[in-house]
């Protein structure tokens, strides 16, 4: 998903040196952790495609689950049971048709359609990502 879900007008305030800062809004953090976990998926794809033909990555979005809270709000109709949005990551799990398929699509809910996905093209935003992590953790997984 994209766009701003926190709803309303964005809050700009001053930090201490003048420069403008956003007001924490936990919908837009939301957001940028999925677009950074996809991002993250097109990176580990492109690193292990370069060294390992036996691991492919994929990206899925298993489709809006019909939480309890959603439930209670009455905003579940036509959102997924969590059988059917474990359906995606399932077949990414276990079916052998993604050996010709190759590495790095991104998958988009039960339908198993492969989409594409405006964050997939920005390859060097998603190597800098990976490059970040890598610098923060120390880790190298190659």
């Amino acid at each position: 998903g994209g766009g701003r879900s926190g709803g309303g007008r964005r809050r700009h305030r001053r930090s201490n040196n003048g420069a403008r800062t956003s007001a924490y809004d936990p919908g837009d953090a939301y957001v940028q952790s999925k677009i950074a976990l996809r991002q993250l998926s097109w990176a580990a794809a492109d690193q292990f495609a370069q060294s390992y033909d036996a691991i492919s990555v994929h990206a899925c979005h298993p489709g809006e689950l019909a939480t309890l809270e959603m439930q209670e709000l009455n905003l579940s109709d036509g959102l997924y049971t969590p059988a059917q949005a474990a359906a995606v990551p399932s077949f990414l799990a276990a079916d052998q048709r993604l050996d010709s398929i190759g590495t790095g699509p991104y998958y988009w809910s039960s339908r198993m359609r492969l989409k594409e996905c405006d964050y997939m093209a920005q390859s060097d935003r998603y190597t800098a990502l990976w490059q970040s992590c890598e610098a923060l953790t120390g880790l190298h997984v190659l």
